[in-house]
């Protein structure tokens, strides 16, 4: 069963330490707590122990360890992600818009399965 939804209280920092993508790093932190699927119902399910535990687990994290370009405008970013506790390695996709005009979007989307983060 596939639900959607998203976080309303998050950071993240993406910085680079020359032009070349490869040095790029990003971290992003993720309060559990700000999950928003549209459903108070199903909201009050994600923050419980059965999904995210936000009151043992308030934090959702991802590090990158390196970034790859993989068209001209998707990265794959292979990096630690942790939630309810648990690390693992997990690939962030990140799609990119409006490159050279000064402004854009970053987008970016990762399956993980629960089940596999108890």
């Amino acid at each position: 069963m596939a639900l959607t939804g998203d976080f309303k209280k998050w950071n993240a920092a993406l910085t680079f330490k020359s032009a070349d993508v490869a040095s790029g790093a990003l971290d992003i932190e993720i309060q559990a707590a700000s999950v928003d699927s549209g459903s108070g119902m199903k909201d009050g399910k994600l923050k419980s122990k059965d999904f995210f535990n936000v009151s043992e687990n308030p934090f959702i994290t991802f590090k990158s360890t390196k970034i790859v370009q993989t068209g001209p405008t998707t990265f794959d970013v292979p990096g630690t992600f942790t939630i309810r506790g648990v690390s693992k390695p997990e690939t962030l996709t990140l799609t990119v818009s409006g490159a050279g005009t000064g402004s854009g979007d970053i987008k970016g989307t990762m399956a993980f399965d629960r089940k596999t983060t108890a």
